[in-house]
Formats: C-alpha cells, structure tokens, sequence
C-alpha cells in the first residue's frame, strides 16, 4: 500500500465526520465515509454543496453564523463548538465541530471534525427532565428538607423549611445553623457535623431552634450523613419535622 492509499484509508474510514472547506466558497472539497453517514447524503452530492446546504435553520444554527465560524477558523485559531447541522429528510441533528485551518496542497483549506452528540443530548435532557422532577418533589414536600456543609452552613435549604421556620431563603441560605440552634441542643449538632462517615450514617436529633418570630421551636430532624457519597458536597441531608412545643 503506497503512503496517498494508506492515508486515504485513514481518512475514510476514521470514526468521526470529516469535510475539507474551500475557505473562500465554503465548498465541500472531500468528505469521509462517516461524513455520508452522518448526512445521509453521497460523497459526490456533498461535494457538490456547501455549508450552507447543511446548516440549520434555527436561530444561531443558521449559514449566517456558519459563516462567522468559518471566519473565526480562518484566522487560523482553532476552535471546538456545539452544532446542529441539517440532514437529509429535514433532520436536525447535534454534533460536536472542531474546525481548524491546514495546508494542503499550499494551499490553505478549512478542515472539520465532526461528531454526533445526538445520545450525549439525549442523556443530558433527561438528567435536566429528573432534576426538574426531584425539584417538584423538594419543593411540595411537607417536611423541610436542608443541606448543610462540614461548618454547618446552609447550602439549601427547602421552600417548606422556610415557612417551617419563618425565614426567607435571603436570610437563610449560608447562614450557620448553629446561630439558631438553642445553646442546650449546639454541641450535640456540632458533633454530629464532624461525624466520620462511617459513624451513623442515618439517624433521628431532636433539638430546639429559632423561629423567626423570636420563639424556640421543638424539631425532630431524621439526618443522613452524605460525607463519602460519590460525586456529593461533603454535607449532611437534613429531613425536618417540627411541633408546636416553646
């Protein structure tokens, strides 16, 4: 196999989408197979089209700002950007371009590495759908919820926690729990912050706080140690019940 056939294979047969740019006319010069693929179009129908055949026609996917992209890589900075490029059949798909200028032949050409994200958008939508469902949750749950750092600080704190204990979220958030803990019951809270993680993990604390009307309130709190989760703020989970009791 000679050298120009060995390359060529590469090329041809790489993973991700490749176009070659005339960087004047934006002209397809050459695409991979995986270029066909992506596009559903032949390598002689894509050479025969330019961007602006390929680009959406969504606001800020469209040729005009293509163009803006193509301009940008042209001054021979090479950028990396999230994309939607239109398909045969009308078909939207994202992708992931990486465009750079490069020498061939002498002559200055746009090259263009492009990568479908479809399943990477797909997953990501439905991390946000099952956010956007645990924040409902959260957020009509009847019994507060609080998240609190190592020191006891408010990293968040529930909307029925705050009505449980009068606050707004301005005056509670990043305030230290501590400050409104009765003094009897802060010792007790202070050491189940600086638990290990191995050391009850889940449990039941009744102690006494400040409602925000001046008045000492009876809670029961059911925690849950979250120092060691993996890919957590090394918090505690507080899930808090309350009683009338002065």
């Amino acid at each position: 196999m000679t050298s120009l056939n060995y390359y060529q294979t590469i090329f041809d047969k790489a993973g991700d989408a490749i176009f070659v740019h005339d960087i004047g006319s934006v002209e397809f010069m050459d695409v991979n197979e995986a270029a066909e693929d992506l596009t559903g179009y032949s390598k002689s129908e894509l050479t025969s089209m330019s961007v602006e055949k390929i680009s959406a026609h969504s606001h800020g996917f469209d040729f005009h700002h293509a163009l803006k992209k193509v301009q940008q890589a042209a001054s021979h900075e090479a950028i990396t950007f999230e994309w939607i490029i239109q398909a045969q059949n009308q078909r939207q798909i994202p992708v992931e371009v990486c465009l750079k200028t490069v020498e061939i032949e002498h002559q200055p050409k746009l090259l263009a590495l492009v990568r479908n994200i479809s399943e990477i958008k797909k997953y990501q939508y439905q991390l946000q759908s099952k956010d956007q469902y645990f924040k409902m949750l959260l957020e009509n749950s009847g019994d507060g919820i609080a998240i609190l750092d190592l020191q006891g600080k408010l990293l968040y704190a529930s909307p029925s926690l705050q009505r449980i204990l009068g606050y707004r979220d301005r005056f509670v958030l990043n305030k230290n729990v501590l400050s409104v803990i009765h003094p009897d019951d802060r010792i007790k809270v202070r050491q189940l912050l600086f638990k290990k993680p191995a050391e009850q993990a889940i449990g039941v604390l009744h102690y006494k706080i400040l409602h925000h009307n001046g008045k000492w309130r009876h809670h029961e709190a059911t925690y849950r140690n979250l120092l060691d989760h993996p890919g957590q703020w090394r918090c505690n989970l507080g899930h808090r019940r309350y009683s009338d009791g002065q």
